[in-house]
């Protein structure tokens, strides 16, 4: 699954997400499910290392041992905050150990003599640090309503959800050229 890259470790959150419901089969179910899906798409990435994909596998495991041993009800009854803010916690975490995820991903593209280049980091820093805020952003609501509140809501629920991963997913595409472009802008005038 190299070629879907970063998206690739959204997947298993989309189908752990669709199935989700606060009672214990569904809760077992899903997150079989989900870890299921996460060996099967980012077996390299786990195998690798990837920040982001262990983060995921940690995240179902912890819900569905949660959900099966009946652990902490809060878990169970506000699932929408754990799954909303779990993907940008690993974001942030992974920047502040000093492991842009993206950089993980970025590396698979670019040959081993560009991982070290100044410019090939701060890229990844940066495009870390959008995919943290457009996530935060997107968790915002769920920290801020109940659960049946904001799954009856398709805005809060979906379209913010889904508009703010869009966005981080076209800047991954579109922000490493616009960067390039002003650091040699810059350079040239620093001559």
């Amino acid at each position: 699954m190299k070629k879907l890259g970063i998206v690739a470790g959204f997947i298993p959150w989309v189908i752990f997400s669709m199935l989700y419901k606060n009672n214990t089969p569904a809760i077992l179910e899903a997150s079989v499910c989900a870890i299921f899906i996460s060996l099967i798409i980012n077996w390299y990435e786990l195998r690798n290392g990837f920040i982001f994909s262990w983060g995921s596998i940690i995240c179902f495991s912890i819900i569905g041992v949660n959900g099966y041993f009946n652990i902490c009800k809060w878990i169970i009854n506000n699932p929408h905050v754990l799954l909303n803010c779990t993907i940008p916690l690993i974001i942030w975490i992974s920047l502040i150990v000093g492991k842009p995820f993206t950089l993980q991903y970025a590396k698979l593209q670019v040959s081993p003599e560009k991982w070290s280049s100044p410019l090939f980091i701060k890229i990844n820093n940066i495009l870390t640090i959008m995919w943290g805020i457009c996530l935060s952003i997107s968790a915002i609501p769920s920290l801020l309503m109940s659960y049946s509140t904001y799954y009856q809501s398709i805005w809060w629920n979906t379209i913010l959800y889904y508009l703010c991963l869009g966005i981080a997913v076209w800047l991954n595409r579109k922000l490493p050229d616009i960067v390039k472009k002003l650091y040699h802008e810059s350079s040239a005038k620093n001559k």
